[in-house]
Order: C-alpha cells, then structure tokens, then sequence
C-alpha cells in the first residue's frame, strides 16, 4: 500500500479510487512510453494527483461509489436541456421575423409617431408605415427649435422653420413653420379671415417667385380648403396644394414634375397681442399621393396648438436672435 493509500485508509476514505473520464484521458496524456507496464500502485499514485480525485473532494466509500456517477451523468442531460431551451428560443426568433404579426401595422402607435415641442407649445403626429406596412424612413432633420433661432424661409424672414423632417428615398417633407400674418391680412381681424386667403397668406409667404411690379406671387395651385373649429378652442385651416417640383427620380423622364401637399394652419397671438401663424405642412412627390393622402389628411387633424406651460417662449420674444 502506497503512502496515500494508507493516509487515505487511515481517515476512514476508501483506497479503491475510481477516476474520471477526464483524469482517465488526462493520465494517458501524462503517461510516458515506458509506462505500459507500470504497477497499479503507480497508477494510483498518478491518479490521486488529478484535479477531480484529490483528498479535498473525496468522500466515503458508499457516497464515492454514487455521487461521481450521479455527476457525470446529471452534467450531460442539463447542458441537453439548456441547449434545447436554446433551439427553441432560436426557432421562435425566427419565426417572428420572417412571420411578423400584420395587424399590429394597422394601429396607430406603429403607423403614426407624435411629436410635442412645449417651447412652442404644439403637437402633431406622422407617419412612419403606409396602410400597407410598408415603413418610411422619416427622420428629424431639423431639431425643434424657437421662433428667434429658426432658419427663415424668405428674404423677409416671416415664416420660418422651426421643425422639418424628410424621407429623402419616398421624396417626404414635413414641417413645422411659424411667423406673422403678412401686412394685407393683417389688418382684418382673425374672425374675418376667410380660409382661402389664410392658406393663400402662407404659401405666398413660402414662394421666392415674383411678378413684373414686384410683388411675390405664389406657385402653388389651392384645391381644398377647409375651416374647423378644435375642442380647444382654435380655429384651424386645412387644404390642399399643388405645386411645380424640382426635376423627380420618380419620373426622370419628364420634364416637369410635381408635388402634392396637405397643410393645416392656426394662430395664436403673441405677447403683443398680434397674431402669428402656425402651419404644418406634409408634401411628397404626385406619383406617391395615392399611398400617402389618407395618411397625410389624418396628420393634418392630428396637428393642435396645447395650451402653454412655463417651457413656452412665445414667437415675438427676440425675435431677431438668429442674426
């Protein structure tokens, strides 16, 4: 009996070591050539120097003889288990994406996105999915920003931008633009403005384009014009508008191209009393309007004018900062 042998038989441990499959492998790795012959005594000597048969984790006779065993056969079945689980979580991810669930396209919180801007105190939603499920790549390209910070859109600086965003593969424009009323409307009462000459105000304002005397001559052709009263007590002006493009990838053959938009417009006075305009206003190409019109009509209703809190910042505060 070797020495650990007897120290082993001498703390109640049974000498009779039975190694693992690993200390097996790991003994043959370490044997040498001249080894084939070597005594059990040596053998055993080698194994007890193996990690999983030390003196440490040895127990007696009976529990040495059931608990290897009962380990090495219980290691397998959980590492099957765990590999199952992650089969089946593997499939499942699969077939969500190749098999998304198509009803959900349909409602509003997948279709539409709100955007709130309390500095100016307005709110609206658009669209990010066609009825279809087809998504649009809308994305901020200007940031919410005041009224005295905004890029203007004319030489005369009245309306201006203070939010944009594009879909530049669907040729997609939606902004948010702010300003006064230009001088020949207002000098009437915003309870006489008749719809066309409001939406007739704002589009003129956004056109570069002028006549022989000077004066600035809008090109967008007004279809619909609509007036409502909010349940919060605004009035708002909807309409729609055509108007000559830029040269399209839609239709590159052409030689005129044109876009088609749906606008919305209300007022709110400043802390002058005068009032300032606030328009949103949804464009994309003609050839998309079939896909888009609904969608834009509904962002059109959806835009409102929320009540102030103390993050408002009214439109005539500074209102030449950005110089």
């Amino acid at each position: 009996m070797s020495v650990r042998q007897s120290v082993l038989a001498g703390q109640g441990v049974s000498a009779h070591l039975t190694p693992c499959r690993a200390c097996v492998q790991l003994q043959r790795i370490r044997r040498p050539h001249h080894s084939k012959h070597a005594t059990s005594a040596s053998f055993s000597c080698r194994v007890s120097a193996m990690p999983c048969c030390s003196a440490a984790n040895l127990q007696t006779a009976s529990t040495s003889k059931k608990a290897p065993s009962a380990d090495h056969e219980q290691q397998p079945e959980e590492a099957c288990v765990t590999r199952r689980q992650m089969l089946q979580a593997l499939a499942a991810a699969s077939l969500a994406v190749a098999f998304p669930h198509n009803e959900a396209l349909a409602t509003e919180d997948v279709q539409f996105k709100t955007l709130s801007y309390p500095t100016l105190a307005f709110e609206f939603q658009y669209p990010v999915s066609t009825e279809s499920g087809r998504k649009l790549p809308v994305i901020i390209s200007r940031k919410p920003e005041r009224y005295s910070s905004a890029a203007p859109m004319t030489a005369d600086a009245r309306q201006r931008i203070v939010t944009e965003l594009v879909d530049f593969p669907d040729g997609i424009t939606i902004s948010v633009s702010v300003g006064p009323p230009p001088p020949w409307l207002s000098e009437r009462k915003p309870d006489d403005w008749k719809p066309r000459d409001v939406a007739n105000a704002v589009l003129i304002d956004r056109a570069t384009a002028r006549v022989t005397t000077g004066q600035r001559k809008s090109l967008d052709q007004i279809e619909e014009v609509q007036q409502k009263q909010g349940e919060d007590g605004n009035v708002y002006w909807t309409y729609e508008h055509i108007s000559q493009g830029s040269p399209s990838t839609f239709t590159p053959t052409d030689r005129e191209s044109f876009r088609r938009g749906a606008s919305v417009t209300s007022w709110r006075a400043g802390k002058d009393g005068k009032p300032y305009l606030y328009t949103l206003n949804l464009a994309c190409p003609e050839e998309r309007w079939a896909e888009l019109g609904k969608l834009y009509h509904k962002a059109a209703e959806s835009f409102k004018l929320t009540p102030p809190t103390k993050a408002y910042v009214s439109p005539d505060t500074q209102p030449w900062l950005f110089f």
